[in-house]
């Protein structure tokens, strides 16, 4: 191909996909008062049969799909597109709806997900050949036909066969490719329905955001980061546009940035560096309202003040979004209410999930799942360190733990204690843990017995670690039990695979990349370790789950001393009590501990816990 051939052949593909100017201003409108009934649809991601279906269950349109739900309130939390094949006939149904809707008193809101954004600034890295393939109606028989004689050309004179040219533009650009560019164009239909939806609303007392809160609400408000997020989208394509059209961008399915530094050119190459701070903005960033998972993923004394503060100052109860498939795959909620996650995964070919409607009456929160005869209760999500097999519960895994048939045990490690890794099974499920069975004896008088607690490494302290954790509800330390292995007593720790110690990151210089920031999690360990005065933490005993870098706290057998003075490590560290945590620190008092740690340790270690309690109350308060 010629150098004027390849020219016009880019020229005709940058027309093509020429990104999305913002030509519609973002809805306004972003609180809404509530009526009877409101229903919530999470991600989408092109499953049309599967959200019709809802649809109908929930009694919101007919066999036509028309709208018959009245005044009801439908919302939609983003991700209509990618991976799925329908993407395109799921927003033809929604735009119908929309109408449909207003003019019998009720509303369709749908909000903004990543993947619209996505879409809207030419990141096409998820849609599928489905997709592209319902645009084959736009996507006249002409155009395609220039753009792949003009890439025939091209690999002809690189060497390449017609028939190997042919193939591999048909994987680069499959039918209706060109058809979805112009969709998405600036003057295109989707794209401007696209950008007239908002990104957050307030429907009632209920927030609607796709990812979660951003940390941005605790200084700004709704409607500022809607205008926002349209704005950037806007001033993202406009800096493409005016780059793009003075260079021959090659097209690209992903990476506008890369695209334009391939060229070489300087004025390109900022014109990239522009594009890339606009994505990792505020708004459109890892901490912003598409793409934040903090909310969904993190421990819960992480964000129960920063959610709480966001809710307050909106006026509102709860949020509710996707995003994050659930573990279960059913709509769940945490923090107390709070949070509730609508990510059940619909797309069933992809997340192998179940569709579900959430279903809002006031105070009244219940779902109602694809093929179901009648709502259930939104779950509660349950305590889980560790993956587990069988996906039991913690009540599950303890008794587990405590009757399962132990069918091997192996020495693991080195040193006085020489802890076994014991394997269980039962029923077709196996399960392995780690026992430890070293019981400093505490016996005579006062004296003396203080001062062998102060030295003491007992199992025990093991059990009384777990439990006094789930008091406090840190999801810190693995379900732990009391039994016998081998004819001696002792603890028996749910082994939590894949995890690596601060020590292994740190001599391997492993980068943490988990959706949930290291420093809160080290500061929910301090304000345990200061509980229990836990003399034995080292960067071998600080360990993380390798795929998500959540925090796993082990080895507590040389904690619960008397003292309440804490190890010099700590010193250093600026332990933070939060509300929430000093909530929960309170409710802590000498019956509960008594009843629930009394048969692992004794009254004064019991005293001196709640002395330390003090402590760290007195801290909070000032």
């Amino acid at each position: 191909m010629t150098i004027k051939t390849l020219r016009l052949l880019r020229i005709f593909l940058l027309l093509i996909l020429i990104g999305t100017t913002a030509t519609a201003k973002a809805a306004a409108d972003w609180k809404f008062p509530a009526t009877a009934r409101t229903v919530v649809v999470g991600d989408i991601h092109g499953a049309y049969d599967e959200l019709g279906g809802l649809l109908r269950e929930t009694g919101l349109v007919d066999n036509e799909l028309r709208w018959t739900g009245g005044n009801t309130q439908l919302v939609s939390v983003g991700d209509l597109l990618d991976r799925g094949d329908d993407s395109r006939k799921v927003m033809d149904l929604l735009m119908r709806l929309q109408q449909e809707a207003a003019a019998a008193g009720g509303a369709v809101y749908v909000i903004l997900g990543n993947h619209e954004v996505m879409n809207l600034t030419g990141d096409l890295r998820f849609v599928s050949d489905g997709e592209y393939a319902a645009y084959q109606d736009m996507e006249p028989a002409a155009t395609r036909e220039r753009a792949l004689a003009a890439f025939v050309a091209d690999a002809s004179a690189r060497g390449l066969s017609a028939d190997e040219a042919a193939s591999t533009f048909g994987q680069q650009f499959p039918p209706g490719f060109f058809g979805h560019s112009a969709a998405f164009s600036a003057t295109g239909v989707y794209a401007k329905w696209l950008q007239s939806m908002p990104t957050m609303i307030m429907v009632g007392d209920t927030v609607f955001v796709h990812g979660g809160l951003p940390p941005a609400l605790l200084e700004s408000d709704i409607p500022t980061i809607n205008a926002s997020v349209t704005q950037t989208v806007a001033d993202y394509n406009r800096i493409w546009d005016g780059v793009a059209t003075r260079f021959e961008v090659p097209v690209a399915r992903r990476g506008r940035a890369d695209a334009l530094r391939g060229l070489g050119d300087e004025e390109a190459a900022a014109a990239a560096a522009q594009l890339e701070t606009l994505l990792e903005s505020t708004v459109l960033g890892p901490v912003g309202p598409f793409w934040i998972r903090e909310n969904a993923l993190c421990h819960e004394l992480t964000q129960y003040d920063t959610v709480r503060s966001i809710l307050d100052r909106l006026g509102a109860k709860r949020v509710v979004f996707g995003h994050t498939p659930t573990v279960s795959r059913r709509v769940t909620s945490r923090l107390g209410g709070l949070i509730v996650m609508a990510d059940t995964g619909m797309l069933r070919s992809y997340y192998e999930g179940t569709p579900a409607a959430l279903i809002i009456e006031g105070d009244n929160l219940q779902v109602r799942y694809a093929g179901s005869q009648s709502a259930e209760p939104v779950d509660v999500e349950i305590r889980r360190v560790g993956e587990r097999p069988g996906n039991l519960n913690d009540d599950q895994l303890e008794e587990f733990l405590a009757n399962a048939e132990i069918v091997a045990t192996e020495e693991v490690g080195t040193g006085v204690t020489k802890p076994l890794r014991v394997t269980l099974e039962r029923d077709g499920i196996s399960v392995q843990a780690l026992f430890k069975g070293v019981s400093t004896p505490i016996s005579g008088n006062s004296q003396r017995r203080r001062q062998l607690i102060e030295k003491s490494d007992r199992y025990q302290h093991e059990v009384a670690a777990y439990k006094l954790d789930r008091l406090l509800d840190l999801n810190l330390v693995p379900v732990t039990v009391e039994r016998t292995v081998n004819g001696n007593p002792g603890a028996l720790q749910f082994w939590v695979n894949g995890m690596i110690s601060l020590l292994e990151k740190t001599e391997q210089n492993v980068k943490a990349d988990g959706h949930c920031p290291i420093n809160p999690q080290y500061n929910l360990m301090y304000v345990f370790d200061s509980l229990i005065l836990n003399t034995d933490r080292t960067q071998q005993n600080v360990t993380f789950t390798r795929d998500d870098w959540m925090l796993v706290l082990i080895d507590h057998s040389r904690a619960f001393r008397l003292s309440r003075n804490l190890p010099p490590d700590f010193r250093n560290f600026p332990i933070q009590v939060g509300d929430e945590m000093a909530r929960r620190l309170e409710r802590l008092d000498r019956e509960m501990l008594t009843e629930e740690l009394g048969e692992y340790i004794d009254r004064d270690q019991i005293r001196a816990l709640l002395a330390r309690r003090d402590d760290l109350l007195k801290q909070y308060r000032k």
